[in-house]
């Protein structure tokens, strides 16, 4: 039993209340299980950086770094901790996570027991407030959209950490455990505006003094210009003098030998001053044949973060904003924002297009706005993607969602947990395809009528049951992704 006076974890202070400090070993000896059970990446990214603090009444006390570590760490991989620690200590009840200060790393290393007590604390770099103004005005090397800030991009489910980690890395170039960041994921789905949006809030901020935003194709004609016009020192002035470096659309430089070399000396140079990189790619770089080893060991020191698909909700809170923002003043009906982002699910450029094309068609045309005057004009395109669904594959997926065998749709059964899979069925069969109602009558064993009376019962359904009306809108962007 030792005491530790005047010290505090967060909300949780001790004071003098003696604790009972269990062998840090133990969390050593957790360790490796963590890390082959969650993988490396998730380890180095989130276990590792933290500090086991001891075990006060049966409640395991971790440190982290910040409270995105703190979030993320409780919602994901909390249980995961605990369970894997109680193989060696059956008595722990609970896990306590707690933001660690500067100071109270300071106090804790200066109250430091025996080893045999409690792990030596590592040092924790705190994410620092904004930067007071300074005489020298920030500079970019770039070009900065001004649309593309943290406050105008849409954050969800598909990319919260994405964005929770960009917004740490703009806070705090260079000090963080996400250096280099790398952003991945599909074309049109806010790689770019993250990218465009740490630059902007670094200057803005005054958290980097100097910042070099470029495309891969970017730094490639640069390299290229400096070779043929002799120019290198300004070439490696250029990039190795920065703050912040962030370069998009990596994988372009996938089997440039030449230009890799020089963006790993780059990158070595800089992460040895502390200056932060950041890319992004369209997939993971693992992933990207032809990129040199070395960088790929380089990204994996740091945080390889997915951009996903936007979701239903996401999509349609990005039709919300767009259609209300400034030049588009589109005012459509709820149905109709949930029609667009049920059937215009690929990137962000697409659901810009269709806007685009309802303001084209209000301002020109003079359209009404109906959702029957959107489905007849955007519906054809939603049309020629529909037509190469059979009928099979939709009855498949609906049973899937519904956890029940697809050949139960067309039995004669009539109880519950399978005629309202059925009724959902054909109401996407007859949305998703051009197949006629006999047609669709034939794949489930029923007839017209049947068919029709179908179609009705699941419109009164969806109208008392929101949630049902969700679940097939899932359904349908699975079908049409």
């Amino acid at each position: 039993m030792h005491s530790v006076d005047n010290f505090s974890l967060g909300n949780l202070s001790f004071g003098n209340l003696a604790l009972k400090l269990q062998d840090g070993n133990l969390w050593d000896r957790s360790l490796e299980g963590l890390r082959q059970s969650l993988g490396e990446s998730v380890f180095y990214s989130w276990i590792e950086p933290m500090d086991f603090m001891g075990i006060l009444d049966h409640q395991l006390i971790l440190g982290t770094p910040n409270e995105l570590a703190r979030n993320w760490v409780e919602r994901h991989y909390a249980q995961r901790i605990l369970d894997t620690l109680r193989i060696e200590q059956e008595d722990l009840q609970g896990i306590r996570i707690e933001i660690r200060s500067s100071t109270q790393t300071s106090q804790s290393s200066a109250n430091k027991l025996s080893a045999q007590d409690l792990v030596e604390v590592s040092p924790v770099i705190q994410p620092k407030a904004p930067a007071a103004p300074r005489a020298v005005n920030p500079s970019v090397h770039g070009k900065l959209y001004a649309d593309y800030r943290f406050d105008t991009f849409v954050v969800g489910e598909c990319n919260r950490l994405a964005h929770s980690v960009a917004t740490t890395v703009a806070q705090t170039p260079g000090v963080n455990h996400y250096n280099p960041l790398v952003l991945y994921g599909r074309s049109g789905l806010g790689k770019t505006h993250l990218l465009q949006a740490i630059g902007r809030y670094a200057i803005e901020h005054e958290t980097a003094q100097k910042v070099v935003y470029r495309t891969a194709d970017d730094f490639l004609k640069d390299y290229m210009r400096a070779l043929k016009n002799r120019r290198s020192e300004d070439f490696y002035r250029t990039y190795e003098s920065c703050d912040l470096l962030i370069l998009d659309d990596l994988q372009f430089l996938a089997k440039k030998v030449g230009t890799q070399e020089e963006l790993f000396k780059i990158f070595t140079r800089l992460l040895s001053k502390k200056k932060q990189i950041v890319l992004s790619c369209d997939q993971p770089p693992s992933d990207v044949e032809g990129l040199d080893q070395r960088l790929l060991n380089r990204f994996e020191s740091g945080l390889c973060c997915s951009v996903n698909p936007m979701d239903l909700q996401t999509r349609l809170d990005f039709l919300h904003r767009k259609a209300s923002a400034e030049g588009f003043g589109l005012e459509l009906s709820e149905d109709s924002f949930r029609w667009l982002a049920t059937h215009f699910r690929s990137n962000v450029r697409e659901l810009e297009g269709v806007l685009v094309k309802l303001l084209g068609l209000r301002e020109i045309m003079q359209v009404d706005l109906s959702l029957e005057n959107i489905r007849r004009m955007v519906g054809e395109v939603v049309r020629s993607e529909s037509r190469t669904l059979s009928l099979n594959a939709i009855a498949e997926s609906t049973a899937i969602s519904f956890n029940i065998k697809p050949e139960l749709l067309s039995t004669k059964s009539r109880v519950q947990t399978i005629s309202l899979p059925r009724k959902v069925a054909i109401k996407l069969c007859r949305e998703l395809t051009d197949n006629s109602l006999e047609a669709i009558g034939y794949q489930f064993n029923r007839d017209y009528s049947t068919v029709i009376a179908s179609l009705k019962a699941v419109e009164v359904l969806i109208a008392e049951d929101l949630s049902l009306r969700d679940k097939i809108e899932e359904i349908r962007a699975a079908l049409l992704s």
